[in-house]
Protein backbone atom coordinates (compact mmCIF):
# COMPACT_ATOMS: atom_id res chain seq x y z
CA UNK A 1 0.00 0.00 0.00
CA UNK A 2 1.32 3.43 -0.90
CA UNK A 3 0.53 6.12 1.58
CA UNK A 4 -0.96 9.51 0.06
CA UNK A 5 1.76 12.20 -0.22
CA UNK A 6 0.74 15.37 2.09
CA UNK A 7 0.33 18.84 1.30
CA UNK A 8 2.90 20.94 1.87
CA UNK A 9 2.19 23.13 4.86
CA UNK A 10 2.27 26.94 4.33
CA UNK A 11 4.61 28.95 6.65
CA UNK A 12 2.33 30.26 9.56
CA UNK A 13 1.53 34.02 10.10
CA UNK A 14 0.25 33.62 13.45
CA UNK A 15 0.81 31.66 16.25
CA UNK A 16 -2.21 31.40 19.21
CA UNK A 17 -1.48 29.58 22.73
CA UNK A 18 -4.44 30.29 24.23
CA UNK A 19 -4.23 28.89 28.07
CA UNK A 20 -1.54 31.23 27.99
CA UNK A 21 -2.72 34.41 26.26
CA UNK A 22 -0.16 34.09 23.72
CA UNK A 23 -1.72 35.68 20.28
CA UNK A 24 1.71 37.29 18.06
CA UNK A 25 2.16 37.64 14.29
CA UNK A 26 5.14 35.45 12.73
CA UNK A 27 7.78 36.33 10.25
CA UNK A 28 9.83 34.50 7.99
CA UNK A 29 13.26 34.57 9.21
CA UNK A 30 16.82 33.95 8.10
CA UNK A 31 19.75 32.00 9.74
CA UNK A 32 22.71 34.48 10.33
CA UNK A 33 26.15 33.45 9.03
CA UNK A 34 26.75 32.75 12.32
CA UNK A 35 24.13 29.84 12.63
CA UNK A 36 21.91 31.72 14.77
CA UNK A 37 18.03 32.38 14.56
CA UNK A 38 17.10 35.89 13.24
CA UNK A 39 14.70 37.04 15.84
CA UNK A 40 12.60 40.39 14.68
CA UNK A 41 13.31 43.45 16.58
CA UNK A 42 9.59 44.09 17.48
CA UNK A 43 9.51 41.71 20.81
CA UNK A 44 5.74 41.08 19.82
CA UNK A 45 6.74 39.25 16.53
CA UNK A 46 7.56 35.76 16.44
CA UNK A 47 10.45 34.36 14.05
CA UNK A 48 9.78 31.19 11.83
CA UNK A 49 11.96 29.00 10.23
CA UNK A 50 12.35 25.39 8.70
CA UNK A 51 15.23 23.14 8.23
CA UNK A 52 14.49 22.02 4.45
CA UNK A 53 16.39 20.26 1.57
CA UNK A 54 15.64 19.13 -1.58
CA UNK A 55 14.51 15.77 -0.40
CA UNK A 56 11.63 16.98 2.26
CA UNK A 57 8.51 18.85 1.67
CA UNK A 58 6.91 21.12 4.64
CA UNK A 59 5.33 18.45 5.78
CA UNK A 60 8.66 16.64 7.27
CA UNK A 61 10.75 17.49 9.94
CA UNK A 62 10.58 20.35 12.70
CA UNK A 63 8.72 23.80 12.19
CA UNK A 64 11.03 26.21 14.64
CA UNK A 65 9.26 29.55 16.04
CA UNK A 66 11.16 31.79 18.09
CA UNK A 67 10.84 35.05 19.44
CA UNK A 68 11.67 37.58 22.76
CA UNK A 69 10.91 36.68 26.08
CA UNK A 70 11.57 40.49 27.08
CA UNK A 71 13.83 42.99 24.67
CA UNK A 72 14.29 47.04 26.09
CA UNK A 73 11.67 46.78 29.33
CA UNK A 74 9.11 45.37 27.00
CA UNK A 75 7.65 42.06 27.70
CA UNK A 76 8.05 39.73 24.54
CA UNK A 77 5.23 37.80 22.90
CA UNK A 78 7.05 34.76 24.21
CA UNK A 79 7.26 35.88 27.38
CA UNK A 80 4.62 33.49 29.94
CA UNK A 81 6.12 30.47 27.39
CA UNK A 82 7.97 28.36 30.60
CA UNK A 83 4.21 28.17 32.04
CA UNK A 84 3.39 26.07 29.13
CA UNK A 85 2.05 22.34 30.57
CA UNK A 86 2.09 18.88 28.37
CA UNK A 87 -1.77 18.91 27.05
CA UNK A 88 -2.25 22.00 26.26
CA UNK A 89 -3.05 23.54 22.97
CA UNK A 90 -0.92 25.60 19.84
CA UNK A 91 -2.62 26.98 17.04
CA UNK A 92 -0.85 27.96 13.67
CA UNK A 93 -2.51 29.65 11.14
CA UNK A 94 -1.70 31.04 7.61
CA UNK A 95 -1.98 34.09 5.74
CA UNK A 96 -5.35 32.43 4.26
CA UNK A 97 -6.53 32.11 8.05
CA UNK A 98 -5.91 28.25 7.64
CA UNK A 99 -5.56 26.54 10.76
CA UNK A 100 -3.17 24.02 12.39
CA UNK A 101 -3.78 22.26 16.16
CA UNK A 102 -0.80 21.05 18.12
CA UNK A 103 -0.26 19.91 21.25
CA UNK A 104 2.62 20.51 23.50
CA UNK A 105 3.74 16.86 24.81
CA UNK A 106 6.80 18.88 26.65
CA UNK A 107 8.65 21.72 27.94
CA UNK A 108 12.64 22.03 28.02
CA UNK A 109 15.47 24.56 29.21
CA UNK A 110 18.71 24.12 27.54
CA UNK A 111 21.75 26.16 27.59
CA UNK A 112 22.15 28.93 24.34
CA UNK A 113 25.37 26.13 23.66
CA UNK A 114 22.89 23.18 23.84
CA UNK A 115 20.22 23.61 21.87
CA UNK A 116 18.66 20.70 19.87
CA UNK A 117 19.46 19.68 15.98
CA UNK A 118 16.00 20.88 14.20
CA UNK A 119 15.99 18.90 11.63
CA UNK A 120 14.66 18.51 8.24
CA UNK A 121 13.50 14.87 8.07
CA UNK A 122 11.79 12.32 10.66
CA UNK A 123 8.59 13.29 12.58
CA UNK A 124 6.74 16.50 11.95
CA UNK A 125 6.86 18.50 15.21
CA UNK A 126 6.77 21.77 16.23
CA UNK A 127 9.70 23.97 18.66
CA UNK A 128 9.08 27.12 20.35
CA UNK A 129 12.03 28.77 21.56
CA UNK A 130 12.93 31.69 23.82
CA UNK A 131 15.37 32.78 26.38
CA UNK A 132 15.06 31.87 30.31
CA UNK A 133 17.03 30.88 33.08
CA UNK A 134 19.29 33.95 34.82
CA UNK A 135 20.04 36.79 33.56
CA UNK A 136 23.70 36.59 32.71
CA UNK A 137 26.61 38.75 31.10
CA UNK A 138 27.15 38.26 27.83
CA UNK A 139 29.72 38.72 25.43
CA UNK A 140 27.61 38.34 22.25
CA UNK A 141 25.32 40.98 22.97
CA UNK A 142 28.17 44.02 23.34
CA UNK A 143 27.56 44.83 20.24
CA UNK A 144 23.89 45.52 20.88
CA UNK A 145 24.45 48.07 23.48
CA UNK A 146 24.02 45.80 26.08
CA UNK A 147 26.26 42.78 28.01
CA UNK A 148 23.38 41.03 29.56
CA UNK A 149 21.12 38.14 28.23
CA UNK A 150 19.79 35.06 29.33
CA UNK A 151 22.07 31.95 29.98
CA UNK A 152 19.16 29.64 28.81
CA UNK A 153 16.91 28.96 26.06
CA UNK A 154 13.21 27.61 26.96
CA UNK A 155 12.21 24.91 24.18
CA UNK A 156 8.52 23.68 24.17
CA UNK A 157 7.80 20.74 21.60
CA UNK A 158 4.55 20.24 20.21
CA UNK A 159 3.48 17.71 17.86
CA UNK A 160 0.10 17.75 15.18
CA UNK A 161 -3.18 17.16 17.05
CA UNK A 162 -4.63 14.49 16.18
Amino acid sequence: MVAAARAPVPDPSRLRIPDLGVDAPVSRERVAPSGELVIPGDPHVVASWRATDRTTTQTDGVLVLAGHVDSNGRLGALHPLSQVEPGMQVVTSDAAGRAETWRIDALEVRRKDDLPAFSARGERRLAIVTCGGPVVEDERARGAGDTRGYRDNVVAWASPAP
